[in-house]
């Protein structure tokens, strides 16, 4: 039957199912007659109920085509929605062998006589458009009952008031001569417009131009005063303010966040139901836990923004103005002869420092060799004592 094979179709594609789509089957195909959990009475079969004791190979085109028409005429959002689960079905069935024989043929849900029988989703004209949201909320205040103007105000900020949410972000270029003075004069204006230093990055050493960059974070409604007096503390090289409208982010991440915040709820619904088996529990489990973590991050980024927005981010830069540089002047000829003369006279100073500083070298090798040397000289001057002594003769 539809309803064997309908088991068997959930079990395969469960794992590929979020878990909203896993209830989705389950609960149009349900049987019904349970307790309800809201109000009293018992829940009725899903759209698709009628169709699981069908035999598949009899499931044609007529018979969903008289189901879709006897569905609609009661509640013709769900039977869309059956029938698209139950088109999806009859496709799956013609991919596996053992089912393709007995769904041989077109897709019997996907015929134009099905699809007329259905109909369309017509639009919600009891909904209120976004341009008619402040008309209609200033109607209800002037209501005398004191509960309903009261709902009245619930008007967001964004309609109500028409304020934009803007980040401003402020670049400025400095030059100064006295650099010490110029940086208290920046705290001095950092503090009065209750302002804070969100970075800080500085350059002193020594013999180089002193340089500083500040990152500052300072009150939206005051970008523009506190630009004007950083301004005034030296020459401005570059001046640049720029402006982000992220009314429309604000506006989508509340409108996403409250479905996310729906569709949480109704996961809470389905957990607390204890109507799914384990695996169903925990796909369940898991879906909330994704959602979780997404309305988390939309209010992370609400709160990023609203930051930004409050505090706008100005980046100031300051460097230490050289002094001028003055070319020296070309040499006279006196001038060329007296530097010739001095350096001959610096150039044999140098040549005297150096013959001293040689002749220390020498010294203690010198006094070595003459100690080494002296007995060798001793002994040739011995030697040369020994030698024969010539005769002289004597005239008688």
């Amino acid at each position: 039957t539809v309803g064997e094979v309908w088991q068997q179709y959930i079990e395969a594609r469960r794992a590929r199912w979020g878990a909203l789509h896993l209830a989705d089957h389950i609960r149009l195909s349900a049987a019904g007659g349970v307790p309800r959990k809201r109000g009293e009475g018992l829940t009725v079969p899903g759209p698709l109920h009628s169709l699981m004791a069908v035999r598949l190979c009899h499931l044609s085109a007529s018979k969903v085509t008289a189901w879709a028409e006897h569905e609609t005429k009661t509640r013709p959002t769900p039977a869309r929605l059956a029938w698209r689960l139950l088109r999806a079905f009859l496709t799956w069935c013609a991919e596996q062998p053992e089912y393709a024989p007995l769904v041989a043929g077109a897709n019997a849900a996907k015929t134009r006589k099905t699809r007329e029988a259905l109909g369309k989703a017509g639009t919600k004209k009891e909904a209120l458009q976004r341009e008619q949201l402040p008309a209609w909320f200033a109607a209800v205040r002037q209501i005398g009952n004191p509960a309903i103007a009261a709902a009245g105000a619930e008007l967001p900020a964004v309609e109500k008031q028409g304020a934009r949410k803007v980040i401003y972000k402020g670049t400025l270029d400095l030059v100064v001569t006295d650099f010490a003075e110029a940086e208290k004069g920046l705290i001095v204006i950092i503090e009065k417009s209750e302002a804070f230093i969100d970075e800080l990055t500085e350059d002193r050493r020594s013999g180089s131009q002193r340089y500083a960059k500040w990152v500052v974070r300072v009150p939206a409604d005051s970008v523009q005063k506190v630009l004007e007096q950083t301004a005034s503390l030296g020459i401005t090289q570059y001046r640049g303010l720029s402006a982000d409208d992220v009314t429309e982010e604000f506006v989508d991440l509340g409108a996403r966040t409250k479905s996310k915040r729906q569709l949480e709820t109704r996961l809470l619904e389905l957990v607390a139901s204890k109507a799914v088996d384990i695996k169903d529990l925990a796909s369940l489990e898991s879906e909330l836990a994704r959602v979780r973590e997404e309305i988390e991050r939309m209010e992370g980024r609400v709160r990023y923004l609203s930051d930004r927005v409050a505090m706008s981010t100005i980046t100031i830069t300051m460097r230490e103005d050289q002094p001028q540089y003055v070319a020296p002047a070309p040499p006279t000829f006196a001038s060329r002869i007296s530097q010739v003369f001095f350096q001959s006279l610096t150039t044999l100073r140098e040549l005297g420092e150096e013959f001293v500083l040689c002749v220390v070298a020498v010294a203690p090798f010198a006094v070595v060799l003459v100690l080494l040397a002296f007995p060798f000289v001793w002994l040739l001057y011995r030697l040369s004592r020994r030698g024969p002594r010539s005769v002289v003769p004597q005239i008688v």
